[in-house]
């Protein structure tokens, strides 16, 4: 790969659409965290990650139909979509298991590590932050630590899962970044097939199945995470992982608004403070690129 300063300049409108991309798939990974946070209450993960991966591959069953299955399955890159295809599931199901552990903050705070993954992996690769991005990632992830106050009881086991499902994000970010001829369709499928196989490995309890509205439930649980998955891989290949991966942070916007709205959770003053870090971080990223 050439050095970033070689690269032909993005256009200003490609720039702003991955951004909107960006935001608006980390809006539904953080409807996807509260969600499955309250499913795993109730299921096993085997059975969520199942059910959750067999009902995103339903939703693009007609897309699949209309292209046909061996181009839908053929990939250009087998080697990165199979890097990727690894990661996600290894993300997945990590920080699936984490939450059933530890709170969803406790989790997130360990997985908003990814963005400073993502620039360091980023810079050996050619893709190089500028002085500016170093600043917006490492303030937003200030924010994020004002936000959540992390304890003393933060490394136990399943804090350990949550910080490798963010590694394997991470990677993933990367590699999605270099697979801009890959189709979406492509990269959907061979993950969710993925996870699914994941699910059956870890021996569902079949009698879940019965339940017809906790499976609709996980099963929307699949389209919103697959709708995420969608828009990031559009984020990440019309810009660069350094620019869009700080936007991670909006995650915990959208998870004080979620509680706000649905559990009666007022946020504390030390939430406000970090989330006004964590929007002015973004919002001077995206100035300073375009």
């Amino acid at each position: 790969m050439q050095p970033a300063m070689l690269l032909p300049p993005r256009p200003a409108g490609t720039l702003f659409l991955g951004l909107a991309f960006g935001a608006l798939g980390y809006f539904f990974f953080a409807l996807n965290d509260a969600m499955a946070k309250a499913l795993l209450a109730d299921y096993s993960l085997a059975i969520v990650l199942l059910v959750r991966s067999i009902a995103a591959l339903l939703f693009v069953a007609p897309l699949v139909a209309k292209r046909g299955l061996k181009a839908s399955f053929k990939s250009t890159c087998p080697r990165l979509c199979l890097i990727r295809t690894i990661c996600l599931t290894i993300e997945v199901s990590f920080f699936y298991a984490a939450v059933v552990y530890i709170p969803l903050a406790e989790a997130l705070s360990l997985y908003m590590s990814a963005p400073i993954i993502v620039a360091v992996l980023s810079y050996f690769l050619g893709d190089k932050p500028t002085r500016a991005q170093w600043a917006t990632i490492l303030t937003g992830f200030l924010g994020v630590l004002i936000v959540l106050e992390p304890g003393t009881a933060m490394f136990n086991w399943p804090s350990l899962l949550a910080l490798f499902s963010s590694s394997a994000f991470a990677v993933s970010i990367v590699v999605t970044h270099h697979m801009k001829d890959e189709s979406n369709l492509t990269m959907i499928l061979w993950q969710f097939i993925a996870v699914a196989v994941t699910g059956l490995l870890l021996g569902p309890d079949l009698g879940e199945l019965q339940d017809y509205t906790g499976m609709f439930r996980i099963g929307l649980l699949g389209l919103v995470s697959m709708l995420g998955y969608h828009l990031l891989n559009k984020a990440v290949r019309m810009t660069s992982p350094s620019i869009v991966a700080p936007m991670q942070y909006t995650l915990l916007l959208h998870a004080t608004i979620f509680g706000v709205l649905f559990f009666n959770e007022m946020p504390t003053t030390t939430t406000l403070v970090g989330a006004l870090l964590i929007i002015c971080s973004s919002a001077f990223l995206s100035k300073r690129s375009s």
